[in-house]
């Protein structure tokens, strides 16, 4: 057995030369493992620098991913951050809303104010129980109700406006809804029969608030109100300031519709009275108003004749001095009018016939223009004007002043109007001679 096994051993050891073989070389061995240990050196490195590459474009795809939620997070994180700082702006913003609702949109407190009115009050009491209840308030003061024309739906200032320019009472109902017996004014007074008559024969007009409001509630501190709701009643004083003339606040226990009656009737006669002050007053200004209107028209058609007689005036002396102007011309035209020639052959001999039929027959030198014979006419046609002037005077055209014929002049036939600047020769209708019509211009 242990030869056997020492046989094995020494084939399976591959380092031991088997007998009969030749002895290799230690050096060449050696090389042999060296070259293998470079290979796998070399083979290592490739390895390695795939592996470092790997995880390089990991990191890479890592760092890509992880981008996009750090940005997300940094941005929730600053909404957050700003949400919380516009908070206190927010609530500041809520509050000055409700605020200004409040203060001006009062037609909805109104009508919130009127439903809160219809639910508290008592529909189910009938006549039977009190004649004097036979009205809801639903019945008197919403849409179509007896006494919706007397309910006045606007701020205060508003009423108190309304009441001095009417002259009217005014009926402040301010209610307060905190109160177990809510509905105990509304039944018990609001819809009575007896409130309605007086706000009828009054004429009384009728404010609803409500002591949660601000308006209501700065109604209840002028008037220094302890309890509620609040009942009162609103005059005018010998002034046309406001004044309060009742007032019922809390509980009914002192509640008298006489009290309120007498309080109308006797303010009434006053309120009457205020009404012809001020409608004396208002006619007074009216008076005023319409002969002011006069007085200014009057004024105004009198600025209008004088600004009417300057304006003639100032053509008048306009006219004048163009009237003037043209004497002085005509003057200094006729003076340098050349005489009749005698001469028939340097001559034109032309028969001038005016408009009221007189005729004048004159020979002109042929080498002047046309504008020598307009100057004869307009001179004959104003002769007994030129015939003023004596030989004295120097006399020279007047400055600022262009001459316009108030005529033209024409051949009859063919007709053909003459220009003034064309030569008597040129003119084969007057040269050697010819007919001349004068024709005034309108």
């Amino acid at each position: 057995m242990n030869l056997i096994n020492n046989f094995l051993t020494s084939t399976s050891n591959s380092d031991s030369p088997m007998p009969g073989l030749f002895v290799e070389n230690s050096n060449t061995t050696n090389d042999a493992v060296r070259d293998s240990n470079d290979i796998d050196d070399q083979s290592n490195a490739i390895v390695n620098d795939s592996s470092r590459n790997h995880n390089i474009g990991y990191r890479i795809i890592k760092y890509l991913l992880k981008l996009p939620v750090i940005i997300m997070y940094f941005t929730i994180n600053i909404l957050l951050v700003l949400i919380q700082l516009m908070k206190p702006f927010r609530i500041l913003y809520t509050y000055y809303h409700k605020q200004h609702q409040k203060q001006f949109n009062y037609q909805d407190n109104l009508d919130m104010l009127f439903n809160t009115l219809v639910k508290d009050s008592d529909p189910m009491k009938s006549a039977a129980e009190d004649e004097d209840h036979i009205y809801t308030f639903e019945s008197l003061y919403s849409g179509n109700g007896i006494l919706s024309s007397h309910v006045f739906k606007g701020t205060y200032p508003e009423l108190l406006n309304i009441c001095t320019e009417q002259c009217k009472f005014a009926i402040l109902y301010i209610h307060d809804p905190l109160l177990d017996d809510k509905a105990q004014y509304i039944n018990d007074i609001l819809c009575t029969e007896q409130f309605v008559n007086m706000m009828r024969k009054y004429q009384c007009l009728i404010w609803f608030s409500d002591s949660t409001h601000s308006e209501g509630l700065q109604v209840l501190n002028s008037f220094k109100v302890e309890r509620f709701p609040y009942l009162g009643c609103l005059s005018l004083n010998e002034s046309f300031n406001s004044i309060s003339i009742y007032r019922l606040e809390g509980r009914l226990y002192t509640w008298d519709p006489n009290v309120l009656n007498n309080c109308l009737a006797k303010e009434y006669q006053k309120l009457i009275k205020l009404r012809q002050t001020k409608q004396n007053i208002e006619l007074q200004r009216i008076i005023k108003l319409q002969q002011d209107s006069r007085y200014n028209l009057s004024l105004q058609r009198d600025q209008e004749r004088e600004r009417l007689r300057r304006q003639e005036r100032d053509l008048q002396i306009v006219e004048q001095v163009r009237q003037n102007k043209k004497l002085q011309w005509l003057k200094w035209k006729r003076s340098t009018l050349l005489s009749e020639p005698s001469d028939s052959i340097n001559s034109c001999r032309v028969a001038i016939r005016f408009e009221d039929g007189s005729r004048i027959v004159r020979r002109f030198d042929k080498t002047l223009p046309i504008d020598e014979i307009y100057a004869f006419v307009d001179a004959s046609i104003n002769e007994e004007i030129l015939n003023s002037y004596t030989s004295d005077e120097i006399l020279e055209p007047p400055n600022d002043y262009e001459h316009q014929y108030p005529f033209i002049l024409a051949t009859s036939v063919p007709r053909r109007q003459l220009n003034p600047s064309t030569l008597i020769e040129n003119e084969n209708s007057i040269y050697p001679s010819g007919n001349i019509i004068v024709e005034q211009i309108n």
